[in-house]
């Protein structure tokens, strides 16, 4: 009963917890630093919806480095933005989207008044031209333009304090617009733009975003509009029109605001756009192009057809002229209609026979008997000739180049003409980019009208009405669960709504705001886990009390990772045992006094011990000179044969390098020879002991043959002797001689005998020829032949003189051969030694 009141209480603690976390989420919506925390995270989903395409219409005339290296500093003299924008309608944009503010008149370059007095009194020290370029009222040149093309929008800014006013261009160029909007650009708290207003109403009009003015779009229903006393939408959505007739639904959050899908690319992958240093070369090249043809025109080599090059050339000037002066835009047209025709008869002249034909007639003017000095005439001429055409050429070719990019780049397009040089201020932050251009929200909003993509976020109250119920539920699942179940039920009640909410996001644009859902179950959450975190400590110090003394740390930790592995003591199981001796170390200590014995000893176990525990092994006690080991627990190793018999072949590598050492610096008298028994079978494996000192240990007759297998090496003369049943667990690639079967003492049942001897890639040829010998003397000696058997075991000795093994077979059938055995001999030799 008290467990159970005791379970209660922790759920009804957690619920507790969970129900007060939620109603904290309504408090921390007032701060600006949970909303950020809520954008950034929108930020991170928005990489859940496929790329948003911006509009391939969309061309960006920038006014960059390029730009400003060819005209100077900025600002610009108006002249300068008034010829651009010509040539940009020179190859007929959809439309031309002005991002220059243009609220201030232009400054004179002299006072106006004074210099036409000095002019009037002195006209002959002042060129008309001269007086043309300084009183050229700029501001009218661009405004004429401006309403010649008849498609150029240009930008106004919202002002908000006491009242709301519009900082506008100035009046003779808003006249003359064909549109404008507004360019306020929402900044959020943490710097981040991801928010636009598209409509506002001051002074009782309506004004559209820059980027939606251009695209003309327009409220479907402006009657059921709500603005408040600052002239912001409060509708929740507006239906709103297109150029095309087409309506477009738009989401708005309750600020008028709608979500700006931006590029994940950078600006300038973005869009498509080119220097206005390009406008500039084009407008060089025409002007150089006509140049030369005027002194080709002076130099007489344009005949009465080529003429009518200049005239086309004079009547496209006077028709841009008076198109500005008028602001007929079906001028321009005109205009358009000339320059085309111009390049078109220059590039007909350039590339037909004028210059052969030119040069035929001087050829003939030359022939015959004429003065030297008509004949220096004709040859200058004919320099001439050879010089300007190919020059005037390739003006031609420049012109006809930049000709094909601009109408490509320009051509039905929603030109954008903006600052984007590296001095530029105007730069803004999206969630993808850092530095993304101000100039492309207006790309981005046209894009996003265009394409229909708009993203919808639902209200906090909606995602924090979901939260608690969803809360609530996983709340009562987890405090009814324990362990690695609860641990399991908060991470789906962590990761499922994400998925949901992101999955919702992908396939609908609808967003709802996943930290204040989410906040309650990540708190609850870590309250589980943290109480998950202190059962698992407790657990762990206790494993860690029980193993200390005789497991590895590397073995501990694991066990502490994985206590799922630890098996209750006492338990049955199919483990490889390992016992290893120092040959004669008895004498070796009656040598060395006790210190030094203990110091020898210490060095030697350390290196073994350190071999076993890199094998994965777990030491179970030291007798001695005397390891006993074990390998396949307390950590299952379906491998423990395999790794038995590397640490046993490890240990004896390791052997030699020390002895080198022991030896060399005196710590031992002569080289420590260590022998070594495996074996593998079953074993009872577990915590022995009382409740005051308990030792983790195996028993079993498979650890006593083990034991006596170590002793066995002795009478055969070998290092390492292994089982028949480690011989069947093992892997290929090792090396082993098999020898004969025997009964040891303390064991009735016969054993096959192994010697270990080490890899089979590191064995040498002779040594690989004297084991197929042995082996087959080994067959001969177990079906009696002694003569023959003695005879390979002979051979093999004759290879490797000190060979144990075959010593002992040679001497074995030597007796057979004076004594022969019973008949009812089963070929088991009785080892009464242990």
């Amino acid at each position: 009963m008290v467990s159970i009141h005791t379970l209660s209480r922790a759920r009804a603690l957690l619920i507790a917890l969970a129900l007060v976390v939620t109603g904290a989420i309504s408090l921390l919506n007032q701060f600006s630093w949970y909303q950020v925390i809520e954008s950034r995270v929108f930020d991170r989903m928005l990489w859940v919806l496929p790329e948003s395409p911006t509009d391939d219409t969309i061309t960006v005339v920038a006014i960059d480095d390029r730009a400003l290296e060819r005209v100077g500093e900025w600002p610009w003299s108006r002249a300068v933005l008034a010829d651009g924008l010509v040539t940009v309608a020179e190859f007929s944009p959809h439309s031309i989207l002005l991002d220059i503010e243009l609220s201030e008149q232009s400054p004179w370059l002299v006072e106006r008044g004074r210099w036409q007095r000095i002019a009037a009194e002195y006209p002959q020290a002042v060129p008309r031209s001269v007086l043309d370029e300084v009183l050229i009222d700029r501001d009218k040149l661009l405004a004429e333009s401006v309403e010649a093309l008849g498609n150029v929008y240009i930008p106004v800014t919202v002002e908000e304090g006491d009242v709301v006013r519009l900082r506008s261009a100035i009046p003779i160029i808003r006249r003359a617009a064909a549109g404008e909007g507004f360019v306020n650009q929402k900044i959020d708290a943490d710097g981040v733009s991801r928010h636009v207003e598209l409509l506002r109403r001051i002074d009782g009009e309506l004004m559209m975003q820059l980027g939606a003015a251009v695209l003309g779009l327009r409220p479907s229903d402006p009657e059921r509009l709500e603005f408040n006393e600052m002239g912001r939408l409060m509708n929740s959505s507006a239906s709103f029109t297109t150029e095309s007739g087409d309506t477009l639904r738009i989401p708005f959050n309750n600020q008028g605001e709608m979500i700006i899908r931006w590029p994940r690319s950078s600006f300038a992958e973005s869009f498509h756009q080119f220097s206005w240093a390009t406008l500039i070369e084009y407008q060089e090249a025409i002007a150089d192009l006509e140049f030369n043809l005027r002194i080709m025109d002076e130099a007489g080599y344009l005949d009465q057809r080529s003429q009518a090059l200049l005239q086309t050339a004079n009547a496209a000037a006077d028709t841009l002229a008076i198109a500005r002066a008028s602001g007929n835009p079906t001028l321009l047209g005109e205009y358009r209609r000339l320059r085309q025709a111009f390049i078109a008869l220059a590039g007909g002249f350039l590339q037909g026979g004028a210059q052969q034909q030119i040069l035929d007639d001087l050829r003939k003017m030359a022939e015959g008997d004429i003065p030297d000095s008509i004949a220096n005439q004709l040859a200058d001429i004919v320099e001439d000739v050879n010089t300007i055409f190919p020059a005037t050429r390739e003006i031609y070719q420049e012109v006809e180049q930049l000709r094909r990019f601009l109408d490509h780049s320009l051509a039905s397009s929603r030109s954008m003409v903006g600052y984007t040089a590296t001095s530029t201020t105007d730069l803004g932050v999206t969630p993808f980019d850092a530095e993304f251009p101000n100039l492309g929200l207006h790309g981005t909003v046209m894009s996003m009208m265009r394409n229909g993509s708009f993203i919808q976020r639902g209200s906090w109250i909606l995602s924090w009405v979901l939260g608690t119920i969803w809360m609530l539920a996983v709340a009562v699942v987890v405090g009814y669960s324990s362990g690695q179940r609860s641990l399991a039920f908060a991470l789906a009640g962590i990761t499922l709504p994400i998925v949901i909410v992101a999955v919702v996001l992908r396939l609908t644009s609808y967003y709802l705001p996943i930290v204040s859902f989410m906040l309650p179950v990540v708190v609850v959450s870590l309250a589980v886990l943290a109480r998950n975190y202190l059962d698992a400590l407790r657990d762990r110090q206790v494993i860690r009390a029980t193993f200390e003394h005789y497991l590895a740390p590397e073995v501990i930790n694991e066990l502490v990772e994985h206590p799922d592995r630890i098996g209750v003591g006492g338990q049955e199981k199919q483990l490889t045992a390992l016992f290893t001796d120092i040959v004669g170390f008895s004498r070796i200590s009656e040598i060395l006094g006790t210190a030094d014995v203990v110091a020898l000893l210490n060095e030697y176990l350390t290196e073994m011990s350190d071999v076993i525990i890199d094998h994965r092994g777990t030491i179970d006690k030291y007798e001695g000179d005397a390891i006993m080991a074990f390998f396949g627990a307390p950590l299952m190793d379906d491998s423990h044969a395999e790794q038995a018999c590397r640490a046993a072949i490890q240990m004896k590598r390791v052997e030699t390098l020390l002895n080198d050492r022991l030896v060399r610096n005196g710590t031992a008298p002569r080289a420590l020879i260590t022998r070594i028994g495996v074996n593998t079978g079953s074993m009872i494996v577990g915590n022995l002991g009382t409740n005051r000192r308990l030792n983790y240990t195996v028993m079993g007759p498979a650890v006593n043959l083990a034991a006596r297998l170590e002793g066995i090496n002795k009478q055969y003369g070998t290092a390492m002797c292994v089982s028949e049943l480690t011989y069947t667990e093992l892997p290929p690639g090792f090396l082993l001689r098999r020898m004969d079967r025997v009964r040891v003492h303390g064991i009735d049942d016969p054993v096959r005998l192994y010697e270990l001897i080490g890899y089979s890639a590191e064995s040498s040829a002779p040594l690989r020829e004297a084991l197929e010998i042995f082996e087959r003397g080994l067959s001969s000696f177990e079906q009696r032949e002694w003569g023959d058997a003695r005879n390979r075991f002979e051979t093999v000795l004759r290879i490797y003189s000190d060979d144990g093994p075959s010593k002992l077979f040679v001497k074995r059938c030597d007796q057979f051969l004076n004594e022969e055995p019973r008949d009812t001999w089963d070929g088991v030799i009785n080892l009464t030694e242990k």
